[in-house]
């Protein structure tokens, strides 16, 4: 199930390096802790889940996917 997770959040990475303003933001956005991804009520969480609207995401999977992505994201960028 990992090499499939790491595999959207790729798939997630891709679509937001074409969207500047999204990647921005979700690098640098920690959702509430009571709300997760899946519950957030920030209004960029509708343009980040349509970038994978196509992927057939559950909440669950969608949740962990931006979760996958926020670490490689975040793990990339220089200090």
């Amino acid at each position: 199930m990992q090499d499939s997770i790491e595999k959207e959040a790729g798939i997630l990475i891709e679509r937001l390096n074409k969207n500047e303003k999204l990647l921005t933001w979700f690098i640098s956005f920690v959702p509430d802790p009571e709300l997760g991804y899946s519950w957030s009520k920030h209004p960029y969480m509708k343009e980040l889940s349509n970038l994978v609207l196509d992927r057939g995401h559950s909440g669950a999977s969608f949740a962990f996917t931006c979760r996958t992505a926020y670490s490689i994201l975040n793990d990339k960028r220089p200090s």
